[in-house]
């Protein structure tokens, strides 16, 4: 089966209790359960027309891919971080643009190498918050963000 981008959680069957039912009907009710163990890694999701391209576009930027054995969706990673890739069907209104941000070594270096590749990206600029930041948008929209601390700025974690 292919996954695809854009699935409604109520599609999804989970187990919940009477508690969690209640709290999901009341979002203003939700609170986080002392118990829940630590948050590791985060992955954005990012909407692509073609996986398959999509994967190829990654992989010239650098990042090791793989795409799902099911069809529709697919990974990529470099350097401990990783975007999913999610096929939207074709006209889905849910569509959308999705945007992640990348600390790097050097942006400077990252935005010659990206662009050296192909890719459509804006030079980066210092900011007023100690970031030195370029842009990334990739052929369906999907923007990264990414930067590395301007001289004399402490690395923002």
């Amino acid at each position: 089966m292919a996954l695809q981008f854009g699935t409604s959680p109520s599609d999804v069957p989970i187990a919940v209790d009477r508690r969690t039912r209640r709290a999901a009907r009341n979002p203003m009710q939700r609170v986080c359960s002392p118990t829940v163990g630590t948050l590791k890694r985060i992955a954005p999701v990012f909407a692509v027309r073609d996986v398959t391209a999509s994967l190829e576009y990654y992989q010239r930027l650098g990042f090791a891919t793989r795409e799902y054995e099911g069809g529709g969706y697919g990974f990529v990673m470099r350097d401990g971080i990783e975007i999913h890739l999610g096929q939207v069907p074709e006209g889905d209104p849910r569509a959308i643009r999705s945007t992640a941000y990348i600390w790097v070594e050097d942006a400077d270096e990252t935005a010659q190498a990206w662009r050296s590749a192909g890719a459509d990206v804006r030079p980066p600029e210092d900011t007023d918050w100690g970031q030195h930041e370029g842009v990334l948008i990739d052929p369906d929209g999907n923007i990264i963000r990414f930067g590395s601390p301007t001289a004399g700025a402490t690395p923002a974690r």
